[in-house]
């Protein structure tokens, strides 16, 4: 009986630390699993706000960058003002007055049409001597930028870049802050004299700075823009109740400039952030939750897991709808970047329209339509006509970029000969050629493949390179055309990889070559490569983005090879099942 009631102790002793073991097992699974699903439902939370405010943030940079670049407009219409006297001497008293007379009459009217202007100035050999808003900044006439030590630095990196530059936000010499947009302007050779600078005063003849600035520097555009006003308009606060916004990058230095909007600290740990392109540099902002991520939700899923088994299925479902809401977070970014790539589409077209119209009447005023016109007025013509063609070309190449960007252009491909495609887009440079005593040779085989392609935009792409080949060689040069077979790998990357026939178009020039370090810069859109070609070689920076883009729609590849002072050979290949053979030999033909 001893023995049974012993068995009977050990049993129950036995159940006991079992049913224990089971319990807490329970217990700790049940832990594990929720504070497993916690950490997880706070990092999907996380993920969820980040994406909000990156929406958010990506609707203020958008919308900023609206706001500046309409402003930054003004800079562009000073400068055509400039250019469209070129005849007055500033240095001759009657000249200045007259000058002074149109710029008041010329800037009447451009501080109504962009809110939150403080002032436009122009400053004539470096020195601020027409500006707007007269009563408010007259202690700013006569202020020599190149002198000022604290200014000298940013007005000498303006001439260098050969473009706009954003300065500040700066306390101003009349009182107040701004930022200052600003644009050197050229105009002719022997506007710039160095020692006109030393007999001024103005420099010491052993500065270096003297001889950076080019020959044709005229002075400076500049456009004082009010930061609230600025901000305001592009709907941007400290706080809206939800997050607080910061900005860096003061003198357009990114995340090297200082913090002038909001706190410093949002940027010790921002929720996310998003660059601001400005000419010649960006802007950074920074949001931050202004109460954190809340906890709400991880603590009933925490109360729920711990008092019973239901919350796995709640963990499951609450995570599906967590991710569909981010997935539908994300679809929306993705149509909100197609939305902004249609617009610009639709908005280069739309100011095509005014543009011609401007153009149309310029040239009937030229043929004297509308009554006999004077020799200043004719030339004033021309310079509206110039700027207006130089104008349309930018736009029309924004537009087809814009275009392929944002997936409305569809090829129209069809069976082409590539010979005669060849020789159209030969016709269209025939003429510059001949003005320059430039040489054309042709090399095309005498059986050419008939490829599957958009003919129209192939020749796009020619006369691109061909223009591009004609614009940069010199007189007397050479330039060839040829189209051959090739047989390369579907990726030039990997060793394995599958090959195909191509079909290689080749433009190869005696021009003035270019240099190995820009060469990853020809084919991004509005990138030129050298400030002092673009002075000689005017263009908008978008003909070889175009061209890449077209031939990357057909399948094919674009590449280059130059050496400076040797010429360049840009290649096309085409990917081809080719209906004919290709001859042997080829069929040159040279055009003087």
């Amino acid at each position: 009986m001893f023995e049974q009631l012993k068995r009977q102790s050990v049993s129950q002793r036995f159940r006991g630390i079992s049913s224990r073991a089971i319990a807490l097992m329970i217990v700790s699974v049940g832990v594990l699993t929720t504070l497993g699903l916690v950490l997880a439902d706070r990092k999907i939370a996380f993920d969820r706000e980040e994406q909000l405010a990156t929406e958010s943030l990506y609707r203020m940079r958008a919308s900023l960058e609206e706001s500046f670049y309409k402003r930054l407009t003004l800079l562009v219409s000073l400068e055509a003002f400039v250019k469209s006297h070129p005849d007055l001497d500033l240095t001759d008293p009657v000249d200045k007055q007259s000058f002074q007379g149109y710029f008041e009459r010329f800037t009447a009217s451009l501080d109504q049409q962009v809110p939150g202007i403080l002032s436009i100035q122009l400053a004539p050999d470096g020195i601020v001597t027409y500006l707007t808003n007269v009563e408010r900044n007259r202690q700013a006439i006569g202020h020599d930028l190149l002198k000022d030590d604290a200014r000298r630095d940013q007005v000498l990196e303006t001439i260098r870049q050969r473009g706009a530059l954003v300065a500040g936000p700066l306390e101003l010499k009349q009182g107040g802050v701004a930022i200052i947009a600003r644009n050197a302007i050229y105009t002719r050779p022997g506007a710039y004299i160095p020692q006109r600078y030393v007999k001024q005063n103005r420099a010491q003849s052993d500065m270096a700075w003297l001889q950076e600035i080019p020959a044709d520097f005229w002075g400076f555009a500049t456009v004082l823009i009010d930061q609230e006003k600025l901000f305001q308009d592009a709907g941007i606060h400290h706080s809206n109740g939800r997050y607080r916004y910061a900005i860096h990058g003061r003198h357009g230095l990114g995340a090297a400039g200082e913090v002038f909007f909001g706190e410093a600290s949002i940027f010790d740990h921002p929720l996310t952030t998003a660059t601001v392109s400005l000419p010649n540099g960006e802007w950074l902002i920074g949001v931050q939750l202004v109460s954190g991520v809340s906890w709400r939700r991880s603590l009933l899923i925490t109360a729920i897991g711990i008092g019973g088994a239901g919350i796995l299925g709640y963990s499951l479902l609450s995570r599906e709808k967590t991710e569909l809401q981010l997935q539908q977070a994300n679809q929306a970014l993705i149509r909100a970047t197609r939305l902004k790539d249609e617009f610009l589409a639709n908005m280069s077209h739309e100011l095509r329209t005014p543009l011609n119209a401007v153009l149309g009447i310029t040239e009937s005023l030229q043929e004297g339509i509308f009554g006999e016109i004077n020799q200043e007025q004719n030339q004033a013509l021309q310079t509206i006509e110039r700027s207006g063609n130089h104008l349309l070309e930018l736009i029309n190449d924004i537009l087809d970029v814009a275009k392929i960007e944002s997936g409305q252009i569809e090829l129209s491909s069809k069976l082409t000969a590539v010979a005669p495609l060849c020789q159209s887009g030969l016709v269209f440079i025939k003429q510059q050629a001949l003005k320059k005593h430039i040489h054309i040779e042709t090399l095309l085989p005498q059986n050419l493949p008939i490829l599957l392609l958009d003919a129209r935009r192939i020749r796009q792409v020619l006369i691109n390179l061909l223009s591009n080949a004609v614009k940069f060689t010199p007189d007397g040069g050479c330039i060839t055309l040829a189209v051959s077979s090739q047989h390369l790998p579907d990726d030039p990357e990997s060793v394995d990889s599958p090959t195909q026939n191509y079909l290689r178009i080749a433009v190869i020039d005696t021009g003035i070559g270019i240099a190995p370090k820009h060469i990853n810069k020809l084919f991004q859109p509005f990138v030129q490569i050298d400030g002092a070609l673009n002075r000689k070689y005017q263009g908008t920076g978008l003909g070889l983005a175009l061209v890449k883009r077209i031939v990357e729609l057909h399948g094919g590849r674009v590449g280059v090879t130059s050496q400076v002072g040797v010429g360049s050979c840009f290649t096309v290949d085409l990917p081809c099942h080719p209906a004919a053979p290709f001859s042997s030999t080829a069929q040159a033909q040279t055009i003087a």
